[in-house]
C-alpha cells in the first residue's frame, strides 16, 4: 500500500464515522483499521523526514533541530 492509498482509505473511514450512521461494531472495525493506517503513515513520513535530513547533510552541511522541527509543523495532521 502506498502513502495516498493509507491516506485516501484514511479519509474514507473518518468520513464514514463523521457521518454516524454505522453500528457499533463497524464503528470499532473502522476505529481499529484507521489506527494501523494511521500508524503506517506516520512511519513512512518519519522514513521521508530521515531521507530529507540525510540528503540536507549530504548536500548542505549540519542539519540543526529547529529545521527538522520546522518540516513537522508543515505536516497536514
Amino acid at each position: 500500500m502506498t502513502f495516498e492509498e493509507a491516506m485516501n482509505r484514511l479519509n474514507e473511514i473518518v468520513e464514514r464515522l463523521e457521518r454516524g450512521n454505522v453500528g457499533l461494531e463497524e464503528s470499532l472495525a473502522l476505529f481499529e483499521e484507521g489506527l494501523k493506517l494511521h500508524r503506517f503513515c506516520s512511519e513512512k513520513l518519519k522514513e521521508l523526514e530521515l531521507k530529507l535530513v540525510e540528503v540536507q547533510e549530504d548536500e548542505a552541511g549540519e542539519v540543526t533541530f529547529e529545521e527538522i522541527v520546522e518540516m513537522e509543523d508543515d505536516l497536514p495532521f
